[in-house]
């Protein structure tokens, strides 16, 4: 098992990532990103993985269909904890899904990126193992 300190925090083209976790073929990245960024759809050839928010105001796409309920994303409960905390998507290997940070509030957005690599390995981060639909190879 690896915490991977010598990845550290490091900037993509889109913001920022971590990688929290390694045990191949699985890792665990945190992405951090700030206000209206927009993440073109794309796909990781190489990658199975569940996106699962934290925080901030942000849209997800699986497909080009939006896969996050609006009503969840700001709601509070009785203990004034984000009810959204914890929700997540499946974006599968060659699937395209992208997403959108609305900065409400001036705030950014997070989340956690749990993946199972089935190859390339050597790849630091889903960050470059990534074909966008705009050609992009980099996100």
């Amino acid at each position: 098992m690896s915490l991977c300190p010598m990845y550290g925090v490091r900037e993509t083209k889109l913001g920022m990532s971590m990688t929290m976790f390694e045990l191949v073929p699985f890792r665990v990245e945190l992405f951090l990103f700030k206000p209206e960024v927009i993440i073109p759809e794309h796909s990781h050839p190489d990658v199975d993985s569940f996106e699962v928010y934290i925080a901030g105001d942000m849209d997800l796409t699986i497909e080009g269909v939006n896969c996050v309920d609006r009503q969840y994303v700001i709601a509070r409960g009785p203990d004034y904890v984000c009810m959204s905390n914890g929700g997540m998507i499946r974006a599968v290997r060659n699937v395209r899904h992208g997403g959108k940070v609305n900065g409400k509030f001036g705030n950014g957005a997070a989340f956690l990126s749990i993946q199972l690599w089935h190859q390339k390995w050597e790849d630091e981060s889903v960050a470059v193992n990534w074909q966008g639909v705009d050609g992009s190879t980099h996100g």
